[in-house]
Protein backbone atom coordinates (compact mmCIF):
# COMPACT_ATOMS: atom_id res chain seq x y z
CA UNK A 1 0.00 0.00 0.00
CA UNK A 2 1.23 3.46 -0.66
CA UNK A 3 0.48 5.41 2.30
CA UNK A 4 1.92 8.71 0.54
CA UNK A 5 -0.84 8.32 -2.25
CA UNK A 6 -3.31 7.67 0.95
CA UNK A 7 -2.45 10.56 2.45
CA UNK A 8 -2.28 12.86 -0.22
CA UNK A 9 -5.84 11.48 -1.51
CA UNK A 10 -7.44 11.96 2.37
CA UNK A 11 -5.31 15.11 3.43
CA UNK A 12 -8.78 16.64 5.28
CA UNK A 13 -9.56 13.40 6.81
CA UNK A 14 -6.06 13.47 7.83
CA UNK A 15 -6.18 16.44 9.39
CA UNK A 16 -9.24 15.66 11.28
CA UNK A 17 -7.93 12.15 12.39
CA UNK A 18 -5.27 14.35 14.06
CA UNK A 19 -7.52 16.70 15.89
CA UNK A 20 -9.54 13.96 17.26
CA UNK A 21 -6.17 12.47 18.41
CA UNK A 22 -5.92 9.41 16.39
CA UNK A 23 -2.54 7.83 16.59
CA UNK A 24 -2.63 5.71 13.63
CA UNK A 25 -2.47 9.30 12.03
CA UNK A 26 0.97 9.88 12.96
CA UNK A 27 2.13 6.38 12.50
CA UNK A 28 0.84 7.30 8.72
CA UNK A 29 2.92 10.20 8.19
CA UNK A 30 6.00 8.20 9.31
CA UNK A 31 5.50 5.11 7.19
CA UNK A 32 4.90 7.78 3.81
CA UNK A 33 7.48 10.13 4.12
CA UNK A 34 10.06 8.90 6.94
CA UNK A 35 12.37 7.34 3.83
CA UNK A 36 11.97 10.24 1.46
CA UNK A 37 12.38 12.62 3.80
CA UNK A 38 15.72 11.14 5.25
CA UNK A 39 16.91 10.46 1.50
CA UNK A 40 16.44 13.84 0.56
CA UNK A 41 17.75 15.97 3.77
CA UNK A 42 20.70 13.11 4.02
CA UNK A 43 21.70 14.11 0.30
CA UNK A 44 20.65 17.86 0.35
CA UNK A 45 22.76 18.78 3.35
CA UNK A 46 26.25 17.36 4.85
CA UNK A 47 23.96 15.90 7.81
CA UNK A 48 24.14 12.07 8.32
CA UNK A 49 21.59 9.63 8.42
CA UNK A 50 21.09 10.31 12.05
CA UNK A 51 20.69 13.86 12.49
CA UNK A 52 18.01 13.31 10.13
CA UNK A 53 15.71 11.47 11.45
CA UNK A 54 15.94 13.94 14.29
CA UNK A 55 15.36 16.41 11.89
CA UNK A 56 12.46 14.44 10.61
CA UNK A 57 10.90 13.50 13.87
CA UNK A 58 11.20 17.69 14.76
CA UNK A 59 9.30 17.86 11.58
CA UNK A 60 6.86 15.54 12.18
CA UNK A 61 6.23 17.00 15.50
CA UNK A 62 5.41 20.53 14.29
CA UNK A 63 3.29 19.47 11.52
CA UNK A 64 1.53 17.36 14.43
CA UNK A 65 0.81 20.40 16.49
CA UNK A 66 -0.28 22.64 13.31
CA UNK A 67 -2.56 20.06 12.63
CA UNK A 68 -4.32 19.51 15.89
CA UNK A 69 -4.41 23.31 16.49
CA UNK A 70 -6.14 24.21 13.10
CA UNK A 71 -3.83 25.96 11.82
CA UNK A 72 -3.27 22.94 8.43
CA UNK A 73 -7.31 23.66 8.28
CA UNK A 74 -6.78 25.68 4.69
CA UNK A 75 -3.64 24.06 4.20
CA UNK A 76 -3.54 24.78 0.03
CA UNK A 77 -0.01 22.67 -0.59
CA UNK A 78 0.03 19.02 0.18
CA UNK A 79 1.26 17.48 3.27
CA UNK A 80 4.39 15.98 1.83
CA UNK A 81 5.57 19.61 0.66
CA UNK A 82 4.50 21.22 4.14
CA UNK A 83 6.64 18.54 6.11
CA UNK A 84 9.57 18.96 3.31
CA UNK A 85 9.28 22.42 4.08
CA UNK A 86 9.37 22.05 7.98
CA UNK A 87 12.39 20.35 7.79
CA UNK A 88 14.31 22.72 5.72
CA UNK A 89 13.40 25.27 8.40
CA UNK A 90 14.44 23.57 10.74
CA UNK A 91 17.65 22.04 9.15
CA UNK A 92 18.70 25.83 8.46
CA UNK A 93 17.86 26.02 12.25
CA UNK A 94 20.07 23.87 13.14
CA UNK A 95 22.66 24.40 10.64
CA UNK A 96 23.04 28.10 12.15
CA UNK A 97 23.30 26.90 15.49
CA UNK A 98 26.23 24.43 14.81
CA UNK A 99 27.46 26.32 11.81
CA UNK A 100 27.62 22.91 9.21
CA UNK A 101 27.86 23.27 5.59
CA UNK A 102 24.70 22.58 3.72
CA UNK A 103 25.03 22.46 -0.17
CA UNK A 104 22.00 22.91 -2.08
CA UNK A 105 20.26 24.87 0.33
CA UNK A 106 23.06 27.42 1.02
CA UNK A 107 21.73 30.82 -0.06
CA UNK A 108 25.26 32.13 -0.72
CA UNK A 109 27.20 30.80 -3.78
CA UNK A 110 30.99 29.75 -3.19
CA UNK A 111 32.91 33.05 -4.38
CA UNK A 112 34.65 31.25 -7.56
CA UNK A 113 36.37 34.44 -8.35
CA UNK A 114 38.37 34.38 -5.39
CA UNK A 115 38.36 30.42 -6.00
CA UNK A 116 39.88 29.85 -9.13
CA UNK A 117 43.52 30.80 -9.83
CA UNK A 118 46.69 30.85 -12.20
CA UNK A 119 48.01 27.35 -12.40
CA UNK A 120 51.21 29.00 -12.23
CA UNK A 121 50.35 31.19 -9.33
CA UNK A 122 50.08 28.01 -7.08
CA UNK A 123 52.58 29.58 -4.30
CA UNK A 124 50.12 32.21 -3.45
CA UNK A 125 47.09 30.32 -3.24
CA UNK A 126 44.91 29.58 0.22
CA UNK A 127 44.23 26.62 1.56
CA UNK A 128 40.15 26.63 0.22
CA UNK A 129 41.68 27.58 -3.65
CA UNK A 130 44.17 24.88 -4.02
CA UNK A 131 41.30 22.23 -2.81
CA UNK A 132 39.12 24.01 -5.72
CA UNK A 133 42.21 23.63 -7.89
CA UNK A 134 42.50 20.16 -7.50
CA UNK A 135 39.25 19.56 -7.79
CA UNK A 136 38.94 21.36 -11.07
CA UNK A 137 41.78 19.03 -12.13
CA UNK A 138 39.42 15.98 -12.15
CA UNK A 139 36.52 17.48 -13.95
CA UNK A 140 35.74 16.81 -17.75
CA UNK A 141 37.80 19.00 -19.87
CA UNK A 142 35.27 20.58 -21.33
CA UNK A 143 34.04 22.03 -17.68
CA UNK A 144 37.59 23.15 -16.79
CA UNK A 145 38.02 25.08 -19.92
CA UNK A 146 34.27 26.73 -19.50
CA UNK A 147 34.91 27.50 -16.03
CA UNK A 148 38.65 28.78 -16.44
CA UNK A 149 37.90 30.78 -19.77
CA UNK A 150 34.83 32.73 -17.96
CA UNK A 151 35.99 32.85 -14.26
CA UNK A 152 39.63 33.00 -15.03
CA UNK A 153 40.05 34.86 -17.94
CA UNK A 154 36.81 36.83 -17.33
CA UNK A 155 35.54 36.38 -21.34
CA UNK A 156 31.98 36.59 -21.93
CA UNK A 157 29.70 33.50 -22.81
CA UNK A 158 29.65 34.64 -26.34
CA UNK A 159 33.56 35.41 -26.26
CA UNK A 160 34.09 31.35 -23.96
CA UNK A 161 31.58 30.01 -26.88
CA UNK A 162 33.85 31.56 -29.79
CA UNK A 163 36.85 29.88 -27.95
CA UNK A 164 35.79 27.11 -27.56
CA UNK A 165 34.02 26.34 -31.14
CA UNK A 166 30.48 26.16 -29.12
CA UNK A 167 27.43 27.07 -31.84
CA UNK A 168 25.33 28.41 -29.12
CA UNK A 169 25.68 30.91 -25.58
CA UNK A 170 23.10 29.10 -24.80
CA UNK A 171 24.52 25.46 -24.72
CA UNK A 172 28.02 27.33 -22.61
CA UNK A 173 25.64 29.07 -20.44
CA UNK A 174 23.89 25.56 -19.10
CA UNK A 175 26.68 23.88 -19.60
CA UNK A 176 28.52 26.66 -17.02
CA UNK A 177 26.01 25.84 -14.97
CA UNK A 178 25.78 22.01 -14.61
CA UNK A 179 30.06 22.19 -14.06
CA UNK A 180 29.23 24.94 -11.40
CA UNK A 181 26.87 22.81 -9.56
CA UNK A 182 29.03 19.94 -10.00
CA UNK A 183 31.89 21.61 -9.04
CA UNK A 184 30.27 22.87 -5.70
CA UNK A 185 29.00 19.14 -5.00
CA UNK A 186 32.42 18.37 -5.06
CA UNK A 187 33.77 20.81 -2.85
CA UNK A 188 30.93 20.30 -0.53
CA UNK A 189 31.74 16.55 -0.55
CA UNK A 190 35.34 17.43 0.43
CA UNK A 191 33.99 19.37 3.23
CA UNK A 192 31.68 17.27 4.54
CA UNK A 193 34.42 14.09 4.35
CA UNK A 194 37.01 16.21 5.31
Amino acid sequence: MDYAIQLEKNKTQWIEAVKSGDSKALELVYRAYRKPFVNWLTQQTSCNQDMALDVFQESVLALYKNAKSGRLDDLKSGIKTYLFAIGKRVWLYRNRQHKVKTSAMEIEDLPVKELIVNPSNLDSMSERQQLVSQLLSKMRPSCRSILFSFYYENLRLKEVAEKLNYKSVNVVKAMKGRCMEALKKMVYQHIKTA
